[in-house]
């Protein structure tokens, strides 16, 4: 009996230090979009830069251009809620850490708090009269950058100017060239009320000209397409920050002229034509200047058009018509400045 009682001394004593850090130990919630840093890092980070501290739940969602994460830390009356925005998860992850850090065990702040002599009523009414300020935000480690509300807004809408290259068939092995300058808006985050789709559109000025026409001792002909063109483009679930991948509309108005026709079919005449397409678009690189976010993108499409007027066209020493095809197909190059 005296041996069994001894060692139950030793094992009681061995459990002293464990029992206290048992009941401080902190429950960790861990919810975050695919590639994102895991649960056991975030745990391990968490460990290692305070080892004390209350439960906490960490919640990170892709959001606009980045990502969005969220942490409680408590719960009830003493629950605190923080929320940061950046564009890497990583930042998001370390930029939360370091809220969970630096929070206190509010039980034990409270407790010491009820120690506290309780101030008058003189003195309670003049804190009263004083101003009350805000609570001063965690401040970001040097590798976490500062997400601001009116930064993430302005994420949400591009403004892009482009120069497209597009070669479009007309009639048969028949081409027509041009270099169509544009401008574009659009919403890589999405829009409210629509979830995470992605609304772009294009006005371009349309100028597209005869190529590959000229043939051995006859005439060289001349047809020319001047107008507009509205592009309307959804992006597609495997874009990112820097690549989009979308379906596109495409409605051309504008005049066609055949300068070497007949003197009976000269002349302009209405041109319209509706179709779609494909394009992906990729961020080649951007910086930040006057407050805005610069970038060059290059983008590439192809698609097909449906001609919604089809003239005749007589050319002098030509016995065939040209009329434009039932069907035509488009292939664009493109790049531009973007501006968010």
């Amino acid at each position: 009996m005296p041996r069994v009682s001894a060692l139950l001394a030793l094992l009681v004593a061995s459990l002293g230090p464990v029992l206290p850090a048992a009941a401080h130990a902190r429950e960790i919630e861990y919810s975050a979009a695919q590639g994102c840093p895991s649960r056991a890092d975030v745990i391990a980070k968490l460990a290692s830069d305070a080892p004390n501290g209350r439960s906490a739940r960490i919640d990170i969602h892709p959001w606009k251009t980045g990502y969005r994460g969220e942490v409680t830390v408590g719960e009830g009356e003493h629950e605190v809620v923080r929320t940061i925005e950046a564009r890497t998860c990583a930042a998001v992850v370390q930029a939360l850490a370091l809220v969970v850090a630096l929070d206190r065990d509010e039980p034990e702040a409270a407790a010491s708090r009820d120690d506290e002599p309780t101030p008058s009523p003189s003195a309670e009414s003049e804190r009263a009269k004083e101003p009350a300020r805000e609570p001063d935000p965690p401040a970001p480690s040097r590798d976490t950058p500062a997400a601001s509300p009116a930064s993430a807004e302005g994420a949400g809408v591009t403004f892009d100017a482009t120069v497209e290259m597009r070669t479009t068939s007309f009639a048969g092995d028949k081409l027509l060239i041009g270099v169509n300058p544009g401008i574009e808006v659009g919403s890589p985050s999405g829009f409210a009320g629509l979830g995470r789709v992605r609304l772009f559109g294009r006005a371009s000025v349309l100028n597209a000209s005869a190529l590959g026409w000229a043939e051995p001792s006859r005439p060289a002909r001349s047809l020319d397409i001047l107008g507009g063109a509205i592009d309307l483009c959804v992006g597609s679930p495997w874009d990112t920050t820097r690549f989009t991948l979308g379906a596109c509309s495409r409605t051309e108005i504008g005049s066609l002229t055949a300068s070497a026709a007949r003197a009976t079919s000269s002349g302009a005449r209405l041109w319209t034509a509706t179709g779609a397409g494909a394009r992906a678009r990729y961020l080649v690189t951007s910086t930040r200047a006057a407050g805005s976010q610069l970038g060059f993108v290059v983008e590439a499409g192809a698609g097909l058009l449906r001609p919604l007027v089809r003239d005749r066209f007589h050319f002098p020493m030509f016995d065939e018509p040209v009329t434009a095809s039932p069907l035509l197909w488009t292939a664009t190059i493109a790049f531009g400045l973007e501006v968010r």
